[in-house]
């Protein structure tokens, strides 16, 4: 994975890369999805894993991933971990996923299997 910034608008010259690798501690190297979280910090949802690499500007940290599908996770303002699975949303709970069914999705779940 590789992450970039600039600090000015001057173009290429002021290009600060980094390449992150699974030796960086990352929980896999190649990635589904990439979100920037409103605190900063860089989260990855990786390809063949259950964790996702959360990288806060100093360290790595890894988390579980959801127990299904590959949707991008969110990080909310509150600081709280979301994604969206077919059974509802999803929140990440210090260490596991919580899984918050709504009415309106579990009908029509149900009405696609009949």
């Amino acid at each position: 994975m590789c992450l970039t910034a600039t600090t000015s608008a001057q173009g290429p010259r002021d290009l600060n890369m980094r390449i992150f690798k699974l030796a960086d501690g990352l929980a896999e190297s190649a990635c589904i999805s990439v979100t920037v979280a409103p605190q900063g910090q860089v989260l990855v949802r990786h390809t063949g894993t259950a964790g996702i690499s959360e990288l806060n500007g100093y360290s790595i940290n890894v988390l579980p991933a959801p127990g299904e599908g590959n949707s991008r996770i969110y990080g909310s303002p509150a600081g709280q971990l979301w994604t969206v699975s077919r059974k509802g949303l999803e929140e990440y709970k210090g260490i596991d996923w919580l899984l918050h069914r709504s009415e309106e999705h579990t009908s029509e779940l149900q009405s696609l299997r009949h």
